[in-house]
């Protein structure tokens, strides 16, 4: 039997269980902060370009 390797988050890289969109991976600590993330915060930028990276192929 084969093993399932897990995909690190693509906002932080960790690992954990979180959203899987197209073979790309969201860890739900990440998905927590991006549904309260402001659009004016520092971060904001860096996981709206992270994301954009789920439909590119």
């Amino acid at each position: 039997m084969g093993t399932i390797q897990a995909v690190p988050c693509l906002i932080c890289g960790g690992q954990g269980p979180g959203l899987d969109i197209r073979g790309r991976h969201i860890c739900g600590s990440c998905e927590q902060v991006l549904l309260h993330l402001p659009q004016d915060h520092a971060a904001y930028e860096y996981c709206k370009e992270r994301i954009k990276l789920i439909w590119m192929d």
